[in-house]
């Protein structure tokens, strides 16, 4: 049975964007409080995530990132990536990226 992978996004993005995902077969969880992601929310929901998309206000810093075992890939839902820390990620392995 092939495995499916999962993406959590931290903001909700156009309905396009998710059902591109889904066709790809990735399971999308994404995040659609009134507030920011919270930290403590970011790294309990990223416990099961293959793929996360945040936003530039998302901070995904090294205690985030240790937290997040399966991660493989970040696609920052921004032109930059100064919320990510870059050497936590290569660290762990995890690819960075800017949507």
């Amino acid at each position: 049975m092939k495995q499916s992978h999962s993406v959590l996004i931290t903001a909700p993005i156009p309905e396009a964007g998710i059902r591109l995902l889904e066709k790809k077969g990735l399971t999308v969880d994404q995040y659609t409080g009134e507030t920011p992601i919270s930290a403590k929310e970011l790294k309990s929901r990223l416990q099961d995530a293959d793929a996360l998309i945040p936003l530039l206000s998302d901070v995904v810093d090294a205690s985030v990132l240790e937290n997040a075992a399966k991660l493989k890939i970040i696609a920052n839902y921004a032109v930059g990536y100064n919320n990510i820390d870059l050497e936590a990620a290569k660290k762990l392995k995890i690819t960075v990226t800017n949507t």
